[in-house]
């Protein structure tokens, strides 16, 4: 009896280690730490990121002025606007990954699922009009 005790323990040992729902947490704190973006990461996303697109667009508005003296530069219109959508952008994909410590990014809202639903087809068979049927089918195949 003690030895199928000790078996059963082990096959439910190797079971465990097999399921990730009773496995031990292997990751510990520093990991954890290892795993989220140190602050110049995020100071050069959420900042240096929309400066750099900003800028580009600041500096082809700076060319389109060179090549057409009628356009006027505009710093709301060259310089904000992509500067706030790259911002946008950035804070989106950050709370998508929650602070950047997925690889897979989560939907900002979780659409319910849908079941699919097995579309019945309710048959009525009369047996005597088939028969009749076959029967005239061999009438005729007879004559």
């Amino acid at each position: 009896m003690a030895g199928e005790g000790t078996q059963a323990e082990s096959k439910f040992a190797k079971h465990a280690e097999l399921d990730s729902a009773l496995a031990p947490k292997t990751q510990s704190e520093e990991e954890a730490k290892k795993k989220t973006m140190a602050i110049a990461g995020r100071i050069g996303v959420f900042f240096v990121f929309p400066c750099i697109v900003g800028g580009t667009s600041l500096m082809v508005g700076i060319i389109e002025k060179r090549r057409n003296p009628d356009y006027t530069l505009n710093v709301d219109r060259d310089f904000m606007y992509p500067f706030m959508l790259a911002m946008c952008l950035t804070m989106v994909v950050f709370i998508q990954t929650r602070g950047f410590t997925k690889d897979k990014a989560e939907p900002l809202v979780s659409w319910p699922k849908v079941k699919k639903q097995r579309k019945v087809v309710h048959k009525y068979v009369v047996k005597g009009k088939e028969e009749e049927e076959e029967e005239e089918e061999s009438d005729k195949k007879n004559d």
